[in-house]
């Protein structure tokens, strides 16, 4: 099942949305995941089923979701999937051997393609670009991947850049528990098929005769056995024989056995099964090489988009609740980076202000807690059970420039130093003006008592939670300190 390229830069020769016989919009529903947020979208698409065949359309859709959720590492992180069913009707159940504007992406076996290995021909398609999901953002179909189930029998599957600007995966209804996991670890890993030649792919694959990549770097399969070349190197161990035998013994070894990319010889790939290898080898689990590959792309927000333009962009790691935005000023209030669920070892922020590293590790930070102006940040590291390769675990910082407020800053006294103690406990140093009372987050003002004091300063009580405003009173009226307090 090749993922395959365009020769006019990285788009596919496979499928692509047409509109010639299709609404200019149409449904498109949630089926799994949560929506929004910097999840990874799958739209799954029908081809050449019709009203009468809507139901088979419906299980074979039902079906693809529950394979795609037993595979890991989708199983894990399935949190930041969103799968969505698009339905769009086809004037006819079957696909011919030439164009036709009965079926809605007009789909055919050319004969120039031949079968492959006792498999069926792959499906072409005519490219457009111009219809959308109804009630969803004009770019929706862009920023997702395509999956289309075409009504026709056989394990067929391909997946590939279509039409320069949508990642598409075409197969047939019937390959869906294997197939389509492995075609998903084309378009969501940048994955390479890990089999050797096929009558139908003389000369295909990523390497040109030098064995240079000639679409940018591969993953998971290499042209030389230089150890420092090998992108997996931390996943071999130093007893590893290289080449690696293709021997029942290596079945759990991350190696370097040869065939891999539709070449039997002079192609490396790292284990001895695994789910890229295909269907001739019963398409084992993933390995942990295309695993951690896969959760990499996974965590990283734009990563398939940057595959898709043939370029190279800046991606951020995937998070389910930012607030406020990134890059502003803020002087009060809380600030809030939390990351998608998964079923690993959970992530958090790592907070820092001005430089400092912070003893918070929670998904909330109070900016009533830091002291004076700075700059707060959350740092952000994708870490993961399955990734081993310090190149592979995707990091980023996000920024808010905290600005407390004169009143804040000036109030009445000097409050730099206030150290919030714990709930209800704070200690102001000596010399500092002492708060008199604290609003808790219902608007209830709690009046704050001197416990005790020490050589250190000022121990005060009385305030109802964490998150609370310190107030001083002033002539009956109140002036909010709060810029001291951490």
């Amino acid at each position: 099942m090749a993922m395959f390229r365009q020769i006019a830069g990285l788009a596919g020769i496979l499928a692509a949305v047409s509109s010639s016989n299709a609404a200019t919009s149409f449904p498109c529903d949630h089926l799994a995941g949560v929506e929004g947020r910097g999840r990874l979208s799958i739209v799954f698409f029908p081809e050449a089923f019709d009203d009468s065949t809507r139901l088979d359309y419906d299980s074979t859709v039902a079906r693809g979701v529950a394979r795609f959720f037993e595979v890991s590492p989708y199983r894990e992180y399935r949190d930041y999937f969103a799968l969505y069913k698009a339905w769009i009707p086809s004037k006819k159940t079957y696909v011919g051997n030439t164009p036709s504007d009965s079926t809605v992406f007009q789909s055919y076996f050319p004969s120039e393609v031949p079968a492959m290995a006792g498999m069926e021909p792959w499906v072409r398609t005519q490219t457009d670009s111009t219809f959308r999901c109804r009630d969803r953002p004009s770019d929706f179909l862009k920023e997702a991947i395509s999956v289309i189930f075409v009504n026709r029998f056989g394990s067929m599957g391909g997946s590939g850049i279509t039409n320069g600007s949508r990642l598409t995966v075409l197969m047939g209804k019937t390959g869906i528990d294997n197939v389509l996991p492995h075609e998903l670890g084309h378009a969501l890993g940048g994955l390479v098929d890990e089999y050797g030649q096929r009558g139908w792919s003389p000369g295909a694959g990523h390497f040109d005769s030098l064995g240079r990549p000639r679409f940018g770097p591969v993953p998971n399969v290499v042209a030389s056995l230089d150890l420092q070349k090998i992108p997996w190197k931390a996943w071999i161990e130093p007893t590893t024989p290289i080449p690696t035998p293709d021997q029942p013994e290596f079945d759990t070894v991350i190696g370097a056995f040869e065939g891999g990319d539709l070449r039997n010889t002079g192609r490396w790939r790292p284990a001895r099964r695994c789910m890229m290898r295909g269907e001739s080898f019963g398409f084992p689990p993933f390995c942990k090489v295309c695993r951690e590959r896969l959760v990499y792309d996974i965590l990283r927000q734009g990563a398939q988009l940057s595959r898709l333009y043939g370029e190279t962009r800046f991606t951020r790691l995937r998070l389910d609740t930012v607030s406020p935005v990134p890059d502003t000023d803020i002087e009060s209030g809380r600030v809030v980076v939390r990351f998608p669920r998964v079923d690993t070892s959970p992530l958090h922020p790592r907070w820092r202000y001005n430089g400092i590293e912070l003893p918070n590790r929670s998904d909330t930070l109070d900016v009533s807690t830091l002291s004076g102006s700075g700059v707060l940040e959350a740092v952000l590291v994708g870490e993961s059970p399955f990734i081993r390769n310090p190149d592979l675990i995707p990091r980023d910082t996000l920024r808010w420039t905290v600005r407390m407020s004169s009143a804040t800053r000036n109030g009445i006294g000097r409050h730099d130093g206030i150290r919030r103690m714990g709930p209800s406990l704070f200690m102001a140093p000596p010399c500092a003006a002492l708060p008199r009372w604290a609003r808790s987050a219902n608007g209830k003002r709690v009046p704050l008592q001197v416990v005790a004091t020490t050589a250190n300063g000022t121990l005060l009580s009385g305030a109802s939670m964490v998150g609370e405003a310190l107030f001083l009173e002033a002539g009956g009226s109140e002036t909010k300190a709060t810029g001291g307090i951490r």
